[in-house]
């Protein structure tokens, strides 16, 4: 049951689209002067002929429509652009919020994940389905999520009958585009909700039934970050849920000072949404951009995006 004051209140449904960031970017850039549409506003498609990542990434897909929740919502902020890089982080926390089988992979991918107790057998996924954390095994990727950004025009209302919800005061308004991409049903060989209920670890959802509880966990941490950003208290809720729990993993040559991989200790995020780590060999510090670099689970490497 949708809960929200606005988020989900309005929403726009396609049997197929090339993207649903597409189709919000369009509706924003037509509509930038009268800003009719309202906040909060929801594109749901079936299917992704060119779903959208991170970069150049593309959001595979099996040509199957309504196994997947494809959604892109319509938020803003005024304020500083800069607490819009960590935005992603926040999204992902409210997905792991909505689903227990989802935990974050930084920084912004979604994996389902097992508890110990609990037979994995039967679970798709890749490689990665044998990475072991603090409270279970994370099994394959499941989702993700991709946060874009214009200039707005003005700030746009509630849906008609809702409440208002504040986006800041500042002078410049951002018109967000938060996309979320989540396996709901078999979708192999990619890991699913679907499978994760198969298992016991969740009770089987429709993709209806996702994108309430979504849209529920995510308001009020939107309207919390146009207040705190990615403070101490979200980034330590963000840790508690992603798979990287006392991960060591080797970072590329290409990006280190030394002509070997170099162990390094994951610990935390930065209020930017930064990857912090220790070198396992002096214990310095260490800072990784997500627009410099990736985590490949598969072979427990930070590498260099390839730009």
């Amino acid at each position: 049951m949708l809960t929200t004051s606005s988020l989900g209140r309005a929403i726009a449904t396609t049997p197929v689209t090339s993207s649903t960031q597409d189709f919000i970017s369009a509706v924003t850039q037509a509509d930038n002067n009268t800003l009719k549409v309202p906040l909060g506003f929801v594109a749901l498609a079936d299917l992704q002929t060119k779903g959208r990542g991170r970069g150049n990434n593309v959001w595979k897909h099996d040509n199957s429509a309504n196994t997947q929740l494809a959604f892109t919502a319509l938020w803003q902020f005024a304020g500083n652009a800069s607490a819009l890089a960590s935005l992603q982080h926040v999204v992902c926390v409210a997905a792991a919020q909505a689903s227990q089988a989802l935990r974050i992979k930084w920084p912004n991918d979604l994996y389902t994940h097992a508890p110990p107790t609990k037979d994995t057998s039967s679970l798709d996924g890749t490689v990665a389905a044998r990475i072991v954390t603090s409270d279970g095994v994370c099994q394959g990727k499941a989702g993700g999520v991709l946060c874009t950004a214009s200039v707005a025009s003005g700030k746009r209302a509630s849906p008609p009958g809702c409440a208002h919800i504040s986006v800041g005061d500042a002078a410049a308004v951002f018109d967000v585009a938060i996309g979320v991409g989540i396996n709901v049903m078999p979708h192999p060989p990619f890991a699913s909700l679907s499978d994760a209920a198969d298992a016991g670890i969740i009770k089987h959802v429709s993709r209806e039934e996702v994108l309430a509880r979504l849209c529920n966990e995510l308001e009020p941490l939107l309207m919390r970050h146009v207040v705190s950003g990615f403070d101490a208290e979200m980034r330590s809720t963000y840790t508690q849920r992603w798979v990287h729990d006392n991960h060591v993993l080797r970072v590329a040559s290409s990006l280190s000072s030394s002509t070997q991989p170099e162990e390094v200790r994951l610990e935390n995020v930065t209020e930017s949404g930064f990857l912090v780590g220790r070198m396992v060999r002096d214990g310095s510090r260490v800072e990784l951009h997500p627009d410099q670099c990736s985590v490949d689970l598969m072979e427990g490497l930070v590498v260099a995006k390839r730009l």
